[in-house]
């Protein structure tokens, strides 16, 4: 049986810019958030590192769209239950 989550009241549009020093955790937060999140988030100073890029890959083989630029990354989510996977998938 499937757990559903209903958000009742949405918040109002974030359009705030946030400034943080790139760093491996708040790398993986942030692109595990957007893509939990409806529509396009971009970061820039994203840390460049092994776990950060294993991270970007394991989110698109879950069907998110991610580009990857050299000055930011950009995640297009897909919502708290959007994932898409096939079976004895493997993440790394």
């Amino acid at each position: 049986m499937k757990k559903q989550i209903i958000i009742q009241n949405k918040i109002k549009q974030f359009k705030k810019v946030i400034t943080v020093s790139s760093d491996k955790s708040l790398s993986i937060r942030w692109a595990i958030l957007a893509s939990l999140a409806m529509g396009k988030s971009r970061a820039y100073n994203l840390l460049n590192s092994d776990d950060v890029l294993s991270t970007l890959k394991c989110l698109q083989k879950l069907g998110v769209r991610i580009s990857l630029k050299k000055k930011y990354c950009e995640i297009n989510g897909v919502g708290l239950n959007g994932f898409k996977f096939k079976r004895n998938l493997k993440l790394n």
